[in-house]
C-alpha cells in the first residue's frame, strides 16, 4: 500500500502475522486500498478460538492502536446486555489530546499536581473538562455507552429521550426550537450531548474559581455606587467609566485601542449588556443604577448563582435555545468549550 496508512482493522489469529485481506471503511476503498468491506465481516468470522486477536487503529495520524483478543467463548444469556465493561485501568484518553505523546504529557501535568498543572500552558488548561481525572474509571459509565454501540439513530433517541419513549435525561425545554428544526442527526448529537452533561462527574467551584467568575460583574456593580454611572446623551457610558473598566479588569490584554468609547470597545460594551441582562443593572434618568437584586448581593457564591439563573433567559426563542446549547456545550466533558464574559 506504499506510503498509505494502515487499515483500521487487521486480524490475527493467535499470536501469528496476518497474511489475508485487511479490513477497511468505503472511504479506504474509494481510495484505492485493497481488501474487504469491514461492515460485510461478522465478528464471529475473524475472533473464533480463544487467544484469536484484532489489531485497530484508531485517528490515524495519533495513530491509537489497540489489540482485541478472544479470552473465552460461552453460552449467552437471553437478557444478557450487548456488551459489559469487566475491568480496566485509569480513564481513556481525551479526543483530539495529540495521541499517546500529548495524552502522556497531560496525565504527568495531573499527576505532578492536579490543581496547577505545570507544565501546561493556559490553552491546555482551559481545554480540559472540568474535573477531569485521568486516574478515575468509572465501569458502569463504560458499559452505558457501550450499550449504545451499534444502535441506529432510532434506537439510540429511544434510549436517551424521554420525549422520544426512552428513559434518559431528555432534553432542556430551551432546546426546543433547534430540536423542531434540527434534521435526525443533529437531534441525535444533541441527545448524546444530554446524556454527557447529566452523567459526567462534575467538579466543584472553588472560591477561587467563585472569585474569578462574579469579579467583573462585582466591579461594574460596585462602580455604580449608590449614584450610578452617569451616561452620554447617545445612552453610552461615559468616557472615563469606560476607561476604568477597560484598564481596571484587563481588558486592554484582549482588545485593541484607547478604551475610552463604549460603542468602540466591546468587552466594556458586552459587560454592560450582561449586567442588564443578568439584572444588576438598570437605565433611569440617564445614568446606570444598581438594582435590588445587586444590592442584596454580597458574596462571590451569591453573584454566580444569580447570573447562572438569569443569563440563559432571553425574550427570543432562538437567543434562548442558543444560549441553552452553549451551555449545554460547556457542560458535556470532552465537549469544545468557549469562555466569555
Amino acid at each position: 500500500m506504499g506510503g498509505l496508512p494502515p487499515p483500521p482493522f487487521l486480524a490475527r489469529p493467535q499470536r501469528r502475522g496476518w497474511r489475508g485481506p485487511s479490513f477497511l471503511t468505503p472511504f479506504d476503498l474509494d481510495e484505492g486500498e485493497e481488501g474487504i468491506l469491514e461492515s460485510d465481516v461478522r465478528l464471529d468470522q475473524v475472533l473464533r478460538s480463544a487467544g484469536d486477536r484484532l489489531t485497530y487503529t484508531y485517528d490515524f495520524g495519533d495513530d491509537w492502536h489497540h489489540t482485541v483478543r478472544l479470552e473465552s467463548v460461552a453460552p449467552m444469556a437471553p437478557d444478557a446486555p450487548r456488551a459489559v465493561c469487566t475491568g480496566g485501568r485509569m480513564a481513556g484518553p481525551l479526543e483530539d489530546c495529540g495521541g499517546a505523546w500529548g495524552h502522556n504529557e497531560l496525565v504527568a501535568a495531573f499527576l505532578a499536581d492536579p490543581v496547577t498543572m505545570p507544565g501546561l500552558d493556559d490553552d491546555h488548561r482551559d481545554w480540559l473538562p472540568a474535573g477531569w481525572d485521568p486516574t478515575h474509571l468509572d465501569l458502569d459509565e463504560v458499559t452505558g455507552r457501550l450499550s449504545l454501540v451499534g444502535k441506529d439513530a432510532e434506537d439510540l433517541l429511544a434510549a436517551l429521550a424521554p420525549e422520544r419513549g426512552g428513559s434518559g435525561p431528555g432534553f432542556p425545554e430551551a432546546l426546543q426550537p433547534l430540536l423542531d428544526l434540527a434534521p435526525r442527526a443533529v437531534e441525535l448529537e444533541f441527545a448524546q450531548l444530554c446524556v454527557r452533561a447529566t452523567t459526567a462527574q462534575q467538579a466543584e467551584l472553588s472560591a477561587e474559581d467563585l472569585a474569578e467568575i462574579a469579579r467583573p460583574y462585582r466591579y461594574l456593580v460596585e462602580l455604580a455606587g449608590e449614584d450610578g454611572i452617569p451616561l452620554t446623551a447617545a445612552g453610552w457610558m461615559k468616557p472615563a467609566y469606560v476607561q476604568r473598566v477597560y484598564g481596571d479588569l484587563g481588558l486592554d490584554e484582549d482588545w485593541i485601542g484607547r478604551g475610552n468609547r463604549e460603542d468602540q470597545t466591546l468587552p466594556v460594551l458586552q459587560l454592560r449588556e450582561m449586567c442588564q441582562q443578568a439584572g444588576l443593572l438598570r437605565k433611569h434618568k440617564g445614568r446606570l443604577l444598581q438594582t435590588r437584586l445587586a444590592r442584596s448581593l454580597t458574596t462571590d457564591e451569591g453573584y454566580v448563582e444569580a447570573l447562572a439563573s438569569r443569563l440563559l433567559r432571553d425574550k427570543n426563542e432562538y437567543e434562548r435555545a442558543a444560549k441553552a446549547l452553549f451551555a449545554l456545550l460547556t457542560a458535556a466533558p470532552g465537549a469544545p468549550a468557549m469562555t466569555t464574559w
